[in-house]
């Protein structure tokens, strides 16, 4: 891989300034509806660029650290939300149900799309990461 960046990185002393807890909510819910993981992404991978640049000038206090923690998870937290839409699985809303009344084919198959959805969000964190 070259020496060029992915994405861009994002501002995240701006992004905190100008953007309000709702803007960032329906810039989400937007990507959400339209299960646009490539915007996902390139923000994760813009916050996660962004954070080195300010670890690397020292205005890393522990506001700005939870700030990024709580973006960075909103973000994957969506993103698990596009995943169980389209791996949907009966074992995501059952909180308990008896086992042997369960038939072992159906179940292979909501343990596949289980699995389908992990290998799909690891491979998002592997793309996104910085």
């Amino acid at each position: 891989m070259s020496g060029r960046p992915k994405y861009p990185a994002i501002d995240l002393v701006k992004l905190l300034k100008i953007w309000s807890a709702d803007d960032w909510a329906a810039m989400l819910g937007e990507c959400e509806r339209k299960a646009d993981v490539e915007k996902l992404k390139s923000t994760l991978y813009g916050i996660c660029r962004g954070m080195s640049e300010i670890v690397k000038v020292h205005l890393n206090d522990d506001r700005m650290i939870a700030s990024f923690l709580n973006l960075q998870r909103s973000i994957e937290v969506t993103m698990k939300r596009i995943l169980r839409r389209k791996y949907p699985s009966v074992l995501d809303n059952a909180p308990r149900f008896n086992v042997n009344l369960v038939d072992p084919e159906g179940m292979r198959k909501e343990f596949d799309n289980k699995r389908k959805r992990d290998l799909e969000f690891s491979k998002f964190l592997r793309d996104s990461r910085y």
